[in-house]
């Protein structure tokens, strides 16, 4: 059972959705367990397989993707419906053949979000160069400028001048999307 009302989460996840308007994210990939937490209750140990919480601005509730195992979990301990707590099976984990993020990739897919501007949280442990390449790969991420943090709206093609910008820009791919780093759920 979570901890707090299904409306205070409501609430959060409104706060979430006006900040990443704001910033032009159309869907939040978040990995951070805490973050997770603060979005939907989810409170679980399993942060050592991959994870994670995606926010659209077009669906109401937020959609909890992980390890089939830690899916009771979920269940138990947020406030999310069961039709958005998706499971990946076993064969995911520590596989040469095949990635989680290749699992998320096809529920980004599913509601239609792959073209969309994707935020995630890049400076994170559980958001693994292999995460961030596996994304590449499925194109679920077209990356154009990884820049953001806090209150930085500048955008560049090459390295940002911008001292509130952490992270340099980086190209990829040449179509345009977005992709940005290092946002706060609870900023």
């Amino acid at each position: 059972m979570p901890v707090f009302s299904r409306e205070e989460y409501m609430g959060r996840i409104q706060k979430t959705k006006e900040s990443m308007q704001e910033k032009g994210i159309d869907v939040l990939l978040v990995v951070q367990p805490a973050n997770m937490n603060y979005l939907t209750g989810y409170d679980g140990w399993s942060f050592y397989v991959h994870q994670c919480v995606l926010v659209s601005l077009d669906k109401e509730e937020p959609v909890w993707i992980g390890r089939g195992m830690d899916a009771n979990g979920c269940r138990i301990t947020s406030f999310l419906n069961n039709e958005n707590i998706y499971e990946y099976a076993d064969n995911y984990v520590q596989s040469l053949e095949r990635h989680p993020m290749q699992f998320v990739a096809g529920i980004i897919e599913k509601y239609g979000w792959a073209k969309k501007t994707i935020g995630l949280e890049m400076d994170q442990f559980y958001f693994t160069a292999q995460s961030f390449e596996e994304s590449s790969q499925r194109k679920i991420c077209q990356w154009q400028c990884i820049s953001q943090l806090g209150t930085c709206h500048q955008e560049s093609s090459r390295a940002g001048n911008d001292e509130t910008c952490w992270t340099d820009c980086r190209s990829c791919h040449g179509c345009g999307k977005k992709a940005y780093s290092g946002w706060s759920t609870r900023m």
